[in-house]
C-alpha cells in the first residue's frame, strides 16, 4: 500500500503552509480575503469573502483540522519569503498560485481598573477590520497594571464584546475594562 500523504508543514509556533490557487490563472482574481498591513512584517487577515470559488474558501473546504485559514490569522511568508507587509502583499499580487505561511496568534485576557487615568497606548485600525492594532505603549495604566500588553498585539474585544474598532475604542473610556488581545506575530 502507498504511504499516507505527508501532513502540511508545521512549526513549534503553530505556523502552517497553505497553497492557494486562484480559480483562473489570472492575478486579477481575488484570493478571497481582506488583508490589513498595520503590522510592519506580516499581513493580518481581517475578513474572508465566503465566495465558494475563491482560493481561500476552496483551500478551507479540504484543509486538515486546525489548518484552515481564519479571520485574525497572520500571513508571515509568501512563497517561502518573509518581508515587510508591503512586500508580502506585492508577492501575492504577482502570482495566481501562492504558498502562504499562516500563523494563528494566541489570545489572552486582561482586566484594567483605570478610573479616570489614561491608558497610555497608541492605537490604529482599519475601517473594515474587527480588531485594534497596538502601535505603541506609553506611560499609563496599561504599562502599570498589565505590562504584558505590548506593541504589535491586537485588541479583539472590549468588555466581552467584539465589535467595530470605533465601538471598542469608545468602550475603552469606561473606568473598568476587560480586554481580549491576540499576540503579535512571531516572524
Amino acid at each position: 500500500p502507498a504511504a499516507p500523504p505527508a501532513p502540511p508543514a508545521s512549526s513549534p509556533t503553530g505556523d502552517f503552509d497553505a497553497v492557494l490557487e486562484r480559480p483562473s490563472a489570472s492575478t486579477r482574481t481575488p484570493f478571497g480575503w481582506g488583508l490589513d498591513m498595520l503590522c510592519p512584517d506580516a499581513l493580518h487577515i481581517e475578513s474572508l469573502s465566503g465566495d465558494p470559488t475563491a482560493a481561500v474558501t476552496r483551500y478551507n473546504a479540504s484543509a486538515p483540522a486546525g489548518k484552515d485559514i481564519r479571520v485574525g490569522d497572520y500571513i508571515i511568508r509568501v512563497n517561502g519569503a518573509a518581508g515587510s507587509a508591503k512586500s508580502l502583499g506585492e508577492a501575492l499580487l504577482k502570482h495566481s498560485t501562492a504558498q502562504v505561511t499562516v500563523q494563528r496568534p494566541k489570545t489572552y485576557a486582561v482586566e484594567i481598573k483605570k478610573g479616570d487615568k489614561a491608558l497610555g497606548v497608541d492605537l490604529n485600525y482599519t475601517t473594515q477590520g474587527k480588531s485594534i492594532y497596538v502601535v505603541s505603549i506609553r506611560d499609563g495604566v496599561i504599562k502599570e497594571q498589565v505590562p504584558e500588553v505590548g506593541k504589535g498585539q491586537r485588541i479583539v474585544s472590549v468588555n466581552g464584546k467584539a465589535s467595530s474598532p470605533k465601538e471598542m475604542i469608545e468602550a475603552l473610556k469606561t473606568p473598568w475594562v476587560k480586554l481580549e488581545l491576540s499576540a503579535a506575530p512571531v516572524v
